[in-house]
């Protein structure tokens, strides 16, 4: 049965966190030729869309959206420091609403006083040594951390001036820049975002909040498809338990212990699926109902 919201648009529900952001905004103005929400919506849907340049583009904003954008209009609003203070805003403002990973324990670790460290402490497997470490030439105190890798037998060697959590969780936060780089992946290779939209620090600022924005919205919305309409990628989910399995058989060849750190909860990805762009991309070009986007979603998943 059909409920009252699948009647709304994906559109709509996609950018409903963005405005909601923007409506908290102190750096909004009147613009009777783009006004702040619409110039948004160009900004976002400009990472997404797959057009390899900017007159492209606009060109297909107006035939699908039927509103012709001026090209110089649009370029000179990418030198606008009142605009690139907005998308700030409201990229800052959407973050709040974030979900948190299912598998961090950052906001609950308790601060050791010293820099003594528990080895019988899951958390710490594979912590070789945990010690206070000074400069030659200015005497800085700082933390050396060892760390051997129970899957590969790699040692690693930390340095830091963060001398309240667990080493474990240093080593856990390293191995974590992973999830960094894979979303820089998302950028280039499937959002297609290689070269700057303008030549201006301004533009090439408001890109990368952009493409932030962008990233997020697609979080949160495939966050909601998950809680709210059980629409789960179990291909992708079983990938990465096959992954995690092969990862901890390995440990136990070696005999090594593991951090519960280590390996990631499986219905948690670093990465966005392009399955889940390419449908993203198809439904807000064509301006689905969210019924119709969802059941088209459904049959990606188990077909592909």
């Amino acid at each position: 049965m059909q409920q009252p919201n699948d009647y709304k648009s994906l559109t709509e529900c996609f950018l409903t966190p963005a405005r909601e952001s923007l409506s908290h905004c102190s750096h909004t103005r009147e613009c009777p030729e783009l006004d702040d929400w619409q110039w948004i919506r160009m900004g976002v849907n400009r990472s997404i869309n797959d057009e390899r340049s900017g007159r492209s583009f606009l060109q297909d904003w107006a035939m699908s959206d039927e509103s012709s954008i001026g090209v110089g209009h649009f370029f000179e609003t990418l030198k606008s420091s009142r605009r690139l203070q907005l998308i700030e805003e409201v990229n800052t403002t959407l973050a709040g609403s974030m979900p948190s990973h299912p598998d961090s324990l950052i906001d609950t670790l308790e601060e050791l006083g010293e820099i003594e460290f528990d080895r019988e402490d899951p958390i710490n497997a594979g912590v070789l040594a945990d010690q206070h470490a000074a400069t030659e030439t200015t005497g800085v105190m700082m933390r050396y951390i060892r760390y051997q890798c129970p899957r590969t037998g790699t040692e690693y060697e930390f340095i830091t001036n963060h001398m309240k959590i667990r080493p474990g969780v240093v080593a856990w936060l390293y191995l974590r820049r992973w999830d960094i780089e894979k979303t820089y992946d998302t950028f280039k290779n499937k959002l297609s975002e290689t070269k700057a939209w303008a030549s201006s620090p301004a533009a090439k600022k408001m890109q990368a909040q952009f493409l932030c924005l962008a990233h997020n919205l697609m979080v949160l919305l495939e966050c909601d498809l998950t809680g709210k309409h059980g629409i789960i990628n179990h291909q992708e989910i079983r990938r990465c338990e096959k992954r995690d399995a092969q990862a901890r058989r390995e440990c136990n060849q070696q005999n090594r212990p593991h951090s519960p750190l280590l390996f990631s909860n499986p219905h948690r990805r670093s990465q966005l699926t392009l399955k889940f762009i390419r449908w993203l991309r198809y439904h807000l070009k064509v301006g689905s109902l969210i019924y119709q986007a969802l059941q088209s979603l459904r049959q990606v998943y188990a077909t592909f």
